[in-house]
Parts: structure tokens; sequence; C-alpha cells
């Protein structure tokens, strides 16, 4: 299975694959020793390919979670190495594609494009867009819930205007309260 998380509200997409991550570590690796998460910035193609036909270690199946190889790779040549082994991941294999931006309009290469277009027909795929207005106000009541906060309307409304949507920021000044 292929999960595609891409979009700008970095909080939110964070919390959905640490879901997934959590789910997967409850329900089939307590030790997580199958789960592994890597940044696409510095991975070079042949350690990508190794952990993505990797067999799982003392278990059923492998979780690899691989964070903004499409937009941040240096190397044109990840898109188009993962494209090709993502075409026959192992069923055993459950794939986390993350993204820290919305779809590009210019591409830096064709590899990266056909990786983007590959992923939205065949992963299942949710864009995380920056929340606004009573959404954003909603969202940030449930973090200062979280941390155990409560936040008149005045305050909560302050703190949607400073944060314009970064409910990362926001979870960080709701830790300093």
């Amino acid at each position: 299975m292929i999960f595609f998380l891409y979009g700008p509200d970095v909080w939110r997409k964070k919390q959905k694959w640490q879901e997934i991550r959590d789910r997967f570590k409850r329900e089939v690796d307590g030790s997580a020793m199958n789960a592994v998460v890597l940044d696409g910035d510095g991975i070079e193609e042949d350690v990508l390919r190794n952990i993505l036909r990797a067999a799982p270690f003392l278990g059923k199946k492998r979780l690899v979670v691989v964070k903004n190889v499409i937009t941040q790779s240096r190397r044109k040549a990840i898109p188009d190495a993962m494209l090709k082994d993502i075409e026959h991941l192992p069923e055993y294999t459950t794939l986390v594609v993350v993204e820290d931006q919305e779809k590009p309009k210019t591409w830096k290469n064709q590899a990266s494009k056909a990786l983007w277009e590959y992923l939205e027909k065949n992963a299942k795929k949710e864009e995380f867009k920056l929340l606004w207005g009573l959404n954003l106000e909603k969202e940030i009541k449930q973090q200062a819930d979280g941390h155990g906060l409560a936040l008149d309307l005045k305050a909560l409304s302050a703190l949607a205007i400073i944060c314009a949507g970064d409910l990362n920021q926001t979870e960080k000044d709701l830790e300093k309260l």
C-alpha cells in the first residue's frame, strides 16, 4: 500500500503520518524495528532502493516513510529510481511519501513530475492545505486542549492571526504556554 501526503500544512501532515506509524507499531510490529523514516534531501538512490526492497526482519510487514523525495532531492536520479522501485513494491512494504508543498507548477525535471503523477493516480492521497478562519481556530482549540490549556475567544482569534495558518508554529507557542 502507498500513501501520498502533501501540502504546506506541515503539522497536520506530520500528525497523519505519525498516526500511520503508530497504527503500524500497534498492529504489526510493536518494536517498530521494521519502520524506517528517510529524508529525501540527502538520500542516495541505492540506499533508497535497498530500503524499499528489503524484506521485513522478524516480521510480516515493513513501513517506509520518505519525506520530500520529489521536491527536495538534490539528484534528479532519485525520483526516477523511486518510481521504478515503487512500481514493483513488495506487498509486505507500506510506503508513505510525504511532501511539504503543493503540486509544483513548474518541475525541476521530468522524473519528479512522473513520480508525482504516478502517486496521484496509484496511492491513497491526502492534501493538507493551510487552514484559515473558523477551521483554523477549531484546530488551534484542539491543540490547546491537548496541552490542557483553555483559550478564550479573543486569545484564540489572536493566535490564529499571529500563526497565519502555520499550525506547527502554533504548537510550539502552545508548548511555551
